[in-house]
């Protein structure tokens, strides 16, 4: 099932980060005091995948009211349940969900590692990423460089990708 909490004294909140500080690289993770702020917002809504309690996903997606995109901020997978289907099953509730609750939303956009800089393994894991998104039909972007902001102030070179949410959506980049 997933659920949305926006309550950080909720059970599905504390599993949630417990796998977000897990699985997320160190220097692009929010505190948990930071994710509550921004779950205070309408925009951001956390999703919780889980079966009886027991959280086995979790989503952070990034909505605003009126704009025709929502980005995924984040999404992982507890690692004693990956392999199981069970993020591509989360990809495609956060998608149907964001289409009901976002209708004017046209893409949902996402980052990834990037595939071409840092150690071989490293490499190599975040081409596995981006496979598992191309599986489920998010298209990479080409010749668009982009940084993560970190919190720690190191900027994250990151892969941008794209789902389209709506039949016939255009995308195009333009630069202010």
């Amino acid at each position: 099932v997933l659920e949305r909490t926006k309550l950080p004294s909720s059970h599905l909140f504390a599993a949630s980060f417990a796998i977000f500080a897990q699985s997320i690289p160190s220097e692009e993770q929010l505190t948990s005091h930071h994710l509550a702020e921004l779950l205070a917002h309408d925009d951001y809504r956390l999703y919780a995948y889980h079966s009886n309690s027991d959280v086995y996903a979790f989503a952070l997606v990034y909505a605003p009211a009126g704009k025709d995109f929502a980005w995924l901020d984040y999404m992982a997978v507890r690692s004693d349940m990956r392999g199981r289907g069970i993020g591509s099953k989360l990809f495609q509730e956060v998608v149907n969900v964001t289409r009901g609750e976002r209708p004017n939303a046209e893409w949902l956009l996402l980052e990834v590692d990037d595939d071409r800089n840092g150690p071989k393994e490293t490499q190599r894991t975040n081409r596995m990423r981006i496979r598992f998104y191309k599986r489920l039909g998010v298209r990479l972007l080409s010749n668009v460089p982009y940084y993560f902001p970190s919190p720690t102030g190191r900027r994250v070179p990151m892969r941008l990708m794209a789902y389209q949410l709506r039949q016939g959506a255009g995308l195009s980049l333009q630069f202010v």
